[in-house]
């Protein structure tokens, strides 16, 4: 966006410019004076930041696969906004037999596991065989940046397959490094079924 100012309303003068530096403006945005020159993008709080990819992290160690049956991120808190129509490619962990188009298919019956934890016939807390902590992610590149309010996951059942510490990851690259990522929120003890609406403000 552009600030402009006009003395006879036909010729017209930039005033300030606004979103030119990668910070993404969102539908409400106080348009402060400078705000491009004194606003870096990663210092924004993470419930501030968009992001062209975003993702769901599981966040312990599992010595089973993690599986996910489907998956879907939302503009909106109460999560019936889909950002689908904005997705441009699934992001995921190193996968095993089972394809990532099955977490997205809007099928839930169909399911995607991942390459870790496959350990049978292998030693528990072997290195080449547990899913480490935040190892193990789905998620969606976008073309555009976006911010999300919601996720939903639905997964395997404990025992199963089931993570039940997941972080909503957001970031500029898809990158294979955890400390990469801007975290927006942990949520914790989740069902097979959840809803994860990230805190704002005091929340």
């Amino acid at each position: 966006l552009m600030l402009q100012y006009s003395d006879d309303g036909s010729f017209w003068k930039e005033r300030y410019r606004y979103g030119f530096n990668g910070l993404t403006v969102g539908e409400e945005t106080n348009l402060e004076a400078g705000l491009d020159n004194d606003t870096l993008v990663e210092d924004l709080e993470p419930e501030d930041r968009f992001g062209y990819f975003w993702r769901l992290t599981c966040m312990e160690t599992m010595s089973l696969q993690w599986g996910v049956y489907e998956f879907d991120f939302f503009d909106d808190r109460e999560c019936r906004s889909s950002l689908r129509a904005a997705a441009d490619e699934i992001i995921h962990s190193r996968s095993s037999y089972w394809p990532p188009e099955n977490m997205y298919d809007s099928d839930e019956y169909t399911v995607w596991r991942t390459k870790c934890g496959n350990c049978e016939g292998e030693v528990q807390g072997d290195v080449n065989c547990d899913c480490e902590k935040g190892e193990a992610y789905v998620g969606l590149r976008f073309r555009r940046p976006v911010l999300v309010r919601c996720a939903i996951i639905q997964q395997l059942e404990a025992g199963t397959g089931h993570c039940s510490a997941i972080a909503l990851h957001v970031g500029d690259t898809n990158s294979p490094v955890l400390s990469d990522w801007v975290n927006r929120q942990t949520f914790y003890r989740i069902d097979q079924y959840e809803r994860l609406v990230p805190a704002v403000g005091e929340e």
